[in-house]
């Protein structure tokens, strides 16, 4: 457990990541788990540099989009724009124009 935390203020200093980040990186690598859920830019690059697979909110709506769990994509990002959320508009258009659904505005 103490290896544990001191990974994690490890993980923390290193990468300036938050401790909610480095402890999922961290967790995750534990775990040997097969992907990890993150957005924030430099928790996900951390993880990555560990040689652990990252997806993001976006990758997780495309996945349940295309399996048919979300009917309107479009509306789904409308609504995480609108909120607190920080995802590039240009992103979403991006993963908008790979099914072929319109931009946002």
């Amino acid at each position: 457990e103490a290896a544990g935390i001191r990974r994690i203020q490890d993980l923390r200093d290193q990468a300036r990541v938050a401790e909610g980040e480095a402890s999922t990186i961290i967790l995750a690598d534990e775990l040997k788990a097969d992907l990890v859920l993150i957005d924030e830019k430099a928790a996900r690059q951390a993880a990555k540099a560990m040689g652990l697979k990252v997806a993001g909110t976006m990758r997780v709506l495309e996945f349940a989009f295309e399996h048919k769990l979300i009917a309107d994509l479009r509306a789904t990002y409308a609504m995480l724009k609108a909120g607190p959320a920080r995802i590039s508009p240009e992103l979403l258009n991006a993963s908008l124009a790979r099914f072929g659904l319109p931009r946002l505005s």
